[in-house]
């Protein structure tokens, strides 16, 4: 594990990432980032001895203040977004709010359920297995050998014929007015599980992301790897509620995250390497072996 002087760097541009992506309107964004760092942290603090932990009942009770005051705060900016400026409300108030807003999951499996028979039920298992449609449709690789055309997404009536994009094809089944003009209601991997395979399908996609969360719990005590590309996963597992249902294969296992994870580490056997031979003496000389010193 990185050390917390290791550690600055990095979590100051992920800081101003975060920042960026709460600022721009990525409210979610940030809320997972947020959780993921803090489901990182609280593993780290596991691996220590009990005496030497961070995460007492102290700590737990100054994080649930912080969570309150945090919740306040990305209201009140959700607030200024919206054009409503700084109103006098309440704490509680605006708590309620917040909780409401995060609703959204909730009320895509409720529309799916009303809209249960408008689904083509033949072809329902597309919904679920989208992300990875879209992948083949827009990786070059894959596309080129198998002269597929990429999917580019736009809410109009001939993309959404067309699609298997659940989201796209439940916001446009509810209220058509709102999809043609740019709003929708998003997806839940619950509500296209339910869609491609009833209450079987929820099951098995609930026991997958259940396995998925056992892994979580041991991923620091694994190689490097590993834990990178499960903080990655980590991140899309915290929003599968409001997320497709495979969409963290796809994100996690692609071309650009490899390359970037192989040339991460050609490089530091480079810098291993070149600190092998360049480490010095304290007089400034490079340090000879023992058998010559001894001629």
């Amino acid at each position: 594990m990185p050390s917390r002087r290791q550690m600055k760097l990095p979590l100051a541009v992920y800081g101003v990432y975060m920042l960026a992506s709460l600022f721009t309107g990525k409210r979610n964004t940030f809320v997972c980032e947020v959780l993921m760092l803090v489901i990182y942290f609280v593993l780290r603090d596991g691996l220590r001895a009990r005496e030497n932990r961070l995460f007492r009942k102290r700590t737990v009770l100054w994080a649930v203040f912080g969570a309150v005051a945090l919740m306040y705060v990305l209201e009140l900016v959700a607030e200024i977004r919206a054009g409503h400026g700084v109103r006098a409300r309440g704490v509680f108030d605006s708590l309620v709010s917040f909780v409401y807003s995060q609703g959204a999951s909730f009320r895509v499996i409720i529309q799916t359920v009303n809209n249960w028979d408008l689904f083509d039920h033949s072809q329902a298992y597309r919904f679920l297995f989208y992300p990875f449609e879209q992948f083949a449709h827009n990786n070059i690789f894959i596309r080129t050998m198998f002269g597929l055309n990429p999917i580019v997404e736009v809410q109009n009536t001939e993309f959404v014929q067309t699609t298997s994009n659940f989201a796209h094809v439940l916001t446009y089944m509810v209220d058509p007015g709102r999809y043609l003009s740019g709003g929708g209601f998003g997806t839940s991997f619950v509500a296209e599980a339910f869609v491609a395979y009833g209450m079987a399908g929820v099951a098995a996609v609930s026991a997958l992301v259940g396995v998925a969360f056992r892994f979580f719990s041991s991923l620091l005590t694994r190689h490097w790897v590993v834990i990178a590309l499960g903080l990655i996963a980590l991140k899309d597992f915290i929003y599968l509620p409001r997320n497709f249902a495979f969409l963290w294969v796809t994100n996690t296992f692609n071309f650009t995250y490899l390359c970037f994870f192989a040339g991460v580490y050609l490089l530091a056997l480079l810098f291993v390497r070149l600190g092998a031979h360049v480490r010095r003496a304290p007089g400034g000389f490079a340090a000879r072996p023992a058998a010559e010193e001894k001629t």
